[in-house]
């Protein structure tokens, strides 16, 4: 009887360790500004050679109309095999939302007009959106956006 009592206990306190572990993973992941994030967000792979790195949205809410917003730099090298990872393009234009929780990056070179856009389909959401600008000679800017309706 107290075998049975003390293995419940035990099966019990794993199982809440485990949920917690997982909790806590879960919501550093959704409010870190980190690789991890992005490629969880954005169903992609980003390059090794990523540097700064900002994320921004709603997709957490796992409901309704909801979005990612990731911006980063990287090595200008890494560029084509980035873009040949992508998943395939959509019909339609894509864009990124005025809304205040998508943009507000601190990165300067996102208020000029990107020198190449891609609208492709996403392995996460409804559509994903990538704008890329030249930085210096050997880095790339990146604006990666996932949409959920």
């Amino acid at each position: 009887m107290i075998k049975r009592k003390l293995f419940i206990v035990a099966v019990s306190l794993s199982c809440f360790l485990v949920a917690a572990c997982g909790a806590g993973y879960f919501a550093w992941l959704v409010n870190s500004q980190t690789v991890a994030r992005a490629e969880w967000e954005h169903g992609v792979v980003l390059p090794a050679s990523v540097g700064r790195i900002a994320c921004r949205g709603d997709a957490t809410r796992f409901f309704l109309d909801r979005g990612a917003s990731t911006v980063f730099d990287m090595d200008a090298a890494d560029l084509s095999a980035f873009k040949s990872s992508l998943p395939p393009a959509v019909s339609f234009d894509t864009f990124v939302p005025g809304n205040a929780e998508y943009r507000g990056f601190a990165f300067p070179w996102t208020v000029q007009k990107p020198a190449e856009t891609l609208s492709c389909e996403s392995p996460t959401g409804d559509w994903l959106h990538v704008q890329i600008w030249p930085m210096q000679a050997s880095r790339v800017g990146v604006w990666m956006y996932t949409d959920w309706n």
